[in-house]
């Protein structure tokens, strides 16, 4: 039968590079997911003012930006 500890214990410590692998994997990770939210919550807050915004104009040039659907809608 498997030692399924000493089997995860050898697949975390990677030969002796695990050390510098899995700090790189969660490095990685964390600047993916970063690069995915922080984008989406800048727009957010960036439709809020330009609606909340006195000048009119902003509000139609900010729908003139928006993508149209090719389906003629």
């Amino acid at each position: 039968m498997i030692n399924l500890s000493a089997t995860l214990a050898a697949f975390f410590h990677m030969g002796g590079y695990g050390a510098i692998v899995w700090p790189a994997w969660a490095i990685t990770l964390f600047i993916l997911i970063y690069n995915i939210i922080v984008p989406r919550i800048k727009m957010r807050q960036l439709r809020k003012m330009i609606v909340n915004s006195p000048n009119p104009r902003a509000v139609s040039e900010l729908n003139d930006t928006i993508p149209k659907s090719n389906d003629g809608n």
